[in-house]
């Protein structure tokens, strides 16, 4: 179902120093899973111990309130929990997260040629990003586009929030096209 390795991995490169974080898993039958974690091998082990299927995980990017700790889904994954992280919950900003997909029908997977369409256009942003002085994110293939996560370090103020959107409506203006969307 998962690779122990590449979790770990994208793990150490995302919340580094045990920081806290919140998993969601959700299931095709709609069914969520939420856990809260700051150690990578107990979230390995809760993990082992889903139910097999398809999903799709979801992890927060961004500083968590340590109290958020406190929950019931504390070092464990718990079925429909009713309290998740919300944007009251988040301490700082930490991550402006460049999202290309593929235009295509609800419900089917991008195509090969789709993909690296998606991905050119990421090396088309990456290369604007570091020529205005931007570091280089953390590249990922989504599985049916691609993610470009920045590293920034701001206050969760509205007005922070509102520069983060407006950064990704102007990447939005500037690189989306009929087939790829930013």
């Amino acid at each position: 179902m998962f690779d122990r390795q590449e979790i770990t991995k994208a793990l150490t490169l995302m919340k580094p120093d045990g920081q806290l974080y919140e998993i969601r898993i959700i299931y095709e039958n709609k069914k969520v899973y939420s856990g809260y974690f700051n150690n990578a091998e107990i979230l390995l082990q809760e993990l082992a111990k889903q139910p097999k299927g398809n999903c799709n995980a979801y992890i927060t990017l961004n500083e968590l309130n340590e109290a958020c700790f406190d929950r019931s889904q504390k070092n464990k994954f718990e079925a429909n929990s009713k309290t998740t992280t919300s944007d009251n919950d988040v301490n700082g900003l930490d991550g402006l997260m460049v999202d290309l997909d593929p235009k295509r029908p609800t419900g089917t997977s991008s195509t090969e040629e789709q993909l690296k369409k998606a991905q050119d256009l990421g090396n088309e942003i990456y290369n604007f990003m570091r020529g205005i002085g931007f570091e280089k994110p953390l590249l990922a293939t989504s599985g049916n586009g691609v993610h470009l996560l920045y590293k920034v370090c701001l206050k969760n103020s509205k007005e922070n929030v509102q520069l983060l959107e407006k950064c990704l409506k102007t990447l939005n203006i500037l690189f989306s096209t009929d087939e790829i969307e930013v």
